[in-house]
């Protein structure tokens, strides 16, 4: 039957504190009687926790405790503390600052401390290292997907909602497979394109024996306008930093650009760069532009791919971005 879902309506991050918040207190004994819910809950918690065995008997779960999204004492012997996100990413120290706060109540209060970053959107494998790097456990949509799966025979109207919601997103994700147009009005089918790309790039250096190199995508807010941004950045891979960069600002620009960049200072070299890429991309009939003044910055743009490369198929796509990533392998030779 088809009606308004609560979480469509409800999209930021603080619809989603109220149903981890309300979801995760169902696992408390005195709700037992609520059967399904306890036993989601439970499996949240375990699954955060890591023990498919833990006795859940007593969880108390609150929230913006020092700021942090959500708080929860498990059995008197736990003390998680979840920064939860729906698009956006962390922002400065605020993870370690969190955590600082959490293990010292931790060791206050002798409990044990679990940390977690959950979020609904997906992120660079660059990004979600970086969070593990904090000592805080990374938990996706697929994540929560899973586990859901698993408990859909739940009539709950709350929890259908959520759930519809996430298999929308994820939907939503995957729709550039079918439709590669959809990459340049949906910022989900984007991130789904760009997680495939990522993907591709690490499976093409892995089999040149090729590391040392960052390849990360996110949003960027600065003054013209907001984009969704893919880097490919051979950082030990050639002899100067020659990497490009994808900027997808929607429907505010007639095109999805291709930019190549460098940090190399030396218009030498930068000239040595442009010739390399005129030829490899002269040899699969990728048009490319030189900037019409180059002007030296921190990271300076010296062209542009001129061909909307993102039509056809994503696969035609993919295949037109392999191409340019050639140019990166004739720099190294």
């Amino acid at each position: 039957m088809n009606k308004p879902n609560l979480f469509e309506i409800g999209t930021n991050e603080l619809a989603q504190d109220a149903f981890l918040t309300w979801l995760i207190s169902y696992a408390d004994n005195q709700y037992i009687e609520h059967k399904e819910l306890n036993t989601l809950a439970k499996d949240f918690i375990k699954m955060i926790i890591g023990n498919e065995n833990l006795n859940i008997e007593q969880v108390y779960c609150w929230r913006q405790w020092e700021k942090i999204d959500i708080s929860v004492t498990v059995n008197k012997k736990y003390f998680i503390i979840i920064e939860d996100k729906t698009g956006t990413n962390q922002h400065g120290n605020q993870l370690a600052n969190y955590k600082e706060k959490a293990q010292n109540h931790c060791n206050e209060n002798n409990l044990e401390l679990v940390c977690v970053f959950l979020k609904t959107r997906d992120d660079s494998t660059y990004i979600v290292n970086s969070i593990e790097r904090e000592n805080y456990k990374y938990i996706s949509r697929n994540d929560l997907l899973s586990l859901f799966e698993k408990h859909s025979h739940i009539k709950n109207d709350i929890f259908i909602d959520y759930f519809e919601r996430l298999k929308n997103i994820e939907a939503k994700t995957n729709s550039y497979k079918t439709d590669l147009s959809s990459i340049k009005k949906s910022y989900d089918a984007c991130c789904g394109f760009y997680k495939e790309l990522e993907k591709r790039i690490y499976t093409r250096l892995k089999e040149k024996s090729m590391d040392n190199v960052v390849c990360n995508w996110e949003q960027v807010n600065n003054p013209g306008g907001m984009f969704l941004g893919f880097w490919f950045y051979p950082a030990n891979y050639h002899k100067s930093n020659m990497y490009f960069q994808i900027e997808n600002y929607f429907d505010k620009k007639d095109k999805i650009l291709l930019i190549i960049k460098t940090e190399s200072k030396d218009r030498n070299e930068i000239n040595k760069m442009l010739d390399i890429a005129y030829k490899t991309c002269e040899k699969y009939n990728i048009n490319i532009e030189r900037v019409s003044r180059l002007k030296i910055y921190t990271w300076t743009p010296i062209a542009y791919i001129k061909n909307d490369i993102f039509t056809g198929t994503y696969e035609e796509c993919f295949n037109k971005i392999e191409h340019i990533l050639d140019m990166f392998d004739n720099w190294c030779m």
